[in-house]
């Protein structure tokens, strides 16, 4: 189908000269502010061409009234208690300046962050001026050179001590965190953007230049590359996934990605590594239904639209699938959702028999917390409207659907990757307090011949040993956590001393202590065969006991624990711990079946690992409570910055990410002859509370030095697991340290589509039709352009509604003028 170039169509196409419409993408570049504080930029204008690139920043409020906060005592201090003396004495007469609550005239939006920054700055600037102050008095030689040390520490000390009390953050909650379940991932934006593009074949298609039709199909598979990944592994309708039903549990139908047709299990295959096909019936045939896409339901063969069918096998066609050539079609409640359709679905490499719990509470809560922190709450319940000239059609995108949007952008983060593969790199700003708890089991390592250690369990059994009982030095260890410690702490002391079994801390919060001659009682995950030949999982407990001249209870071994060594063929490896000739053993099983009978044979053959004549073993296990020092520059950027931060208030869950909304800070006490202080700080987040509660040692300067954990065993509030700030920088392509690279996530899903192009900067060109759709549409609603029209492929905006519905009337009448011809 094909439009008459006519007067008619000319008029159609400059339909819009005489509006009010403003062309986005000439204004697009134009930085916003949200939140009363977060400047963003939806595109750049670098190299050849601007591009989507989501670029946000948080400068310091601007302090309107800057009061003068010199440290000019009535006379010069000639030691250090003079100097703390005149400190706090001129603190006093600054009292009113640096008062959070005697500010005025402060911005509506982002009041808080417009207090707690310019606060911040006032009381930094105070204690420069003391330390410049210092510095000159000492270079005048009216202050000994020999305190000048302690001098700084006084000024760290009474800066410090300014940031005590309670400081609050602007609250804006978006209301939901695009969890797995609920139906509340974001992809119903997404769909309904699909929905309402051109087809092939239709006057709406027809009516756009030929640029416009390939930008469209393309935005098209982009999209759908987009919503596929997300459906494939973020969405998932019950409160727990079985992989044995995963239709059900999903709420959706297993679709083929290529044909979008609803895929089948190859019968009798492998329940626990199954097989994937599409089915179709014999396009040559005289079928009534020939060359119609059918599925298996059970032993029942059904058109796409559920409607039983019957056809003979030889007329059945079949393509096999890889479970990675598949995702998922939205269907919750549909009908044709099928029993016992199995999958993979986290990719562990067998289908689980054990349903997966923690989809109930999964979801996107790290992006709501950036979104919030950046103020992106769009608490002014904003809609957009859209008007298609092509399609005639008005899409409507409410706030929550925006919401969707945003959230979708957030999420494919800032990691980028050259097309070849050499080169990796980050964009935007990135802050990580903490380190995060990923769930990871204890794990031993034992010392070999060849001077590598031999870890067990390997990193991938993330609960497969837990250790539930410690004895050293002949005495039962009564603090677990405590013994895993860097620092022993001495609270009545207010100080603290090292650990003489500490050896380190690796990945940033598993720290690994000396074992040797201990005894261990761990709770293990143990893979065996059940009476069917069948792997099963079951919880078991062992003890280890590593001192010279130990007897195991296993032909004189020790079980550590065992893997599954091949699915299909049912066989499973055993782990031990041999002290008679210090080595680790490894040994298969398998099931071996004779008409019903079953028989679990064990293998003869067995693989020894020689372990270092000198016995070193160690453990680790990954912290509860982390190096307090890792949370400082967090903890600065709320407290000197006055900036929103984010935090996991739990640091047992593997994620509970939310915006900070509140901090109280507390110094408990003084060792000022150690130089250590117990500090408290108490976080409230949008997800729960916690504490930081430490003892922190200073060096000869006042800046701190150490750190160490205070552990209470009946403590109220948990030890956080981390804090973390992002400014997101997310671009389909951009200039990452001199080298030209796209973004890593956009890439993987295939939001994106590469044309090598050597004319272009960096040799390639990126069409990134969709992600462009999307920025446009989250910039206008950041902009106030509410209301829009797509006219041969071109957004323009409006920031009148009256103005837009002229406009939309006045293209609706050209458009009825319109011919077409086949």
């Amino acid at each position: 189908m094909k439009v008459k170039q006519d007067a008619a169509y000319r008029a159609y196409i400059s339909g819009l000269e005489r509006t009010e419409a403003v062309r986005i993408k000439d204004v697009r570049e134009q930085p916003v502010v949200v939140g009363g504080r977060t400047t963003i930029r939806m595109f750049v204008g670098e190299g050849d061409r601007g591009h989507p690139r989501m670029l946000t920043a948080m400068p310091p409020a601007t302090d309107a009234n800057p009061p003068a906060l010199e440290f000019d005592p009535p006379t010069i201090p000639t030691n250090v208690d003079e100097l703390r003396a005149a400190l706090t004495q001129v603190l006093g007469k600054h009292r009113k300046a640096l008062d959070p609550e005697a500010l005025r005239g402060l911005p509506e939006e982002g009041r808080r962050y417009a207090r707690n920054s310019i606060i911040a700055q006032r009381r930094l600037q105070f204690f420069a001026n003391a330390r410049s102050a210092l510095a000159a008095w000492v270079k005048a030689r009216k202050f000994p050179r020999n305190q000048q040390g302690a001098g700084l520490r006084a000024i760290r000390e009474l800066e410090d001590a300014s940031f005590v009390g309670v400081i609050e953050f602007d609250d804006e909650d978006t209301d939901t965190y695009h969890s797995y379940n609920h139906d509340a991932a974001f992809v119903h934006y997404l769909e309904q953007m699909l929905a309402g593009l051109p087809l092939d074949g239709t006057p709406a298609m027809a009516v756009l230049s030929p640029a416009s039709q390939e930008s469209v199909r393309r935005q098209r598979a982009q999209a759908t590359a987009h919503l596929d990944a997300i459906m494939r592994s973020k969405y998932v309708f019950e409160p727990a996934l079985d992989e044995r039903d995963v239709e059900q549990g999903v709420g959706a139908l297993l679709i083929d990605r290529e044909t979008r047709m609803i895929a089948s299990v190859v019968p009798a295959g492998d329940p626990l590594v199954p097989e994937y096909e599409v089915l179709r019936v014999d396009p040559a045939s005289r079928h009534r239904h020939a060359g119609a896409w059918i599925y298996r339901d059970g032993d029942t063969l059904r058109l796409q639209d559920g409607t039983k069918v019957s056809v003979d096998d030889d007329l059945v066609r079949s393509a096999k699938r890889d479970a990675e050539q598949l995702t998922f079609m939205r269907a919750p409640k549909d009908k044709r959702l099928r029993r016992d359709v199995a999958l993979d679905w986290d990719g562990d490499g067998i289908v689980s028999t054990e349903p997966i719990e923690w989809v109930s509470w999964a979801g996107h809560c790290d992006v709501k917390g950036v979104m919030e922190a950046l103020g992106l709450a769009l608490r002014e319940q904003p809609t957009l409207s859209e008007y298609r000239a092509d399609t005639g059609a008005t899409e409507t995108y409410d706030r929550s659907l925006l919401l969707e949007m945003v959230a979708s952008v957030i999420e494919l983060g800032s990691d980028y990757r050259s097309l070849d593969g050499t080169d990796e790199g980050q964009t935007g700003e990135s802050w990580f307090g903490g380190a995060r708890n990923d769930s990871r089991s204890d794990q031993l390592a034992f010392a070999t011949k060849t001077g590598r250690a031999f870890t067990w369990p390997p990193r991938s059994r993330g609960d497969a040993f837990e250790v539930v009982g410690l004895q050293l030095d002949g005495t039962k260890v009564r603090d677990l956590d405590g013994a895993f410690g860097r620092f022993l702490p001495d609270l009545r002391q207010v100080d603290f001393a090292d650990n003489p079994r500490f050896v380190r801390t690796r990945d940033g919060d598993a720290n690994e202590i000396d074992v040797t001659d201990g005894v261990i009682q761990a709770e293990i995950d143990l893979y065996q065969l059940d009476r069917t030949g069948e792997i099963e999982r079951v919880r078991k407990r062992i003890t280890l006991d590593l001192r010279a001249g130990a007897k195991g209870p296993e032909d004189g071994m020790f079980l550590l624990g065992s893997q599954v060594a091949d699915a299909g063929e049912r066989r499973i490896t055993k782990v031990f711990y041999d002290p008679r000739d210090r080595s680790i053993v490894k040994r298969d099983e398998w099931a071996e079946h004779s008409g019903r009978r079953v028989r679990v044979r064990i293998s003869a053959d067995e693989h020894r690992v020689a372990l270092a004549a000198k016995r070193n073993v160690t453990l680790t296990r990954e912290a509860r409570y982390d190096d307090p020092g890792m949370y400082q520059t967090l903890l600065d950027h709320a407290l000197r910055k006055g900036q929103p931060i984010c935090a996991d208030t739990d640091e047992r869950a593997p994620v509970w990410n939310g915006m900070v909304t509140r901090l109280e800070v507390e110094r408990v006490a003084i060792n000022d002859a150690a130089g250590v202080e117990q500090w408290r700080i108490t976080i409230d987040a949008r997800f729960g509370q916690a504490q930081l509660e430490y003892l922190m040692r200073r060096g000869d300067d006042g800046e701190p030095a150490a750190w160490c954990p205070v552990r209470r065993a009946n403590a109220q509030l948990g030890w956080p697991d981390f804090l973390w700030q992002d400014l997101p920088d997310i671009a389909s392509k951009a200039l990452v340290d001199g080298r030209w690279m796209v973004n890593t996530t956009m890439f993987d899903r295939g939001m994106i589509t590469i044309e090598r192009d050597r004319s272009v900067e960096g040799g390639f060109y990126v069409h990134d039709d969709h992600v462009k759709n999307v920025y446009e549409l989250v910039w206008c609603t950041l902009s106030g352009h509410h209301w829009t029209i797509i006219h041969d492929g071109k957004r323009h905006g409006f920031t009148d509604k009256r103005a837009w519905t002229d406009a939309r009337k006045e293209l609706e009448r050209l458009r009825k003028a319109l011919a077409f011809a086949e």
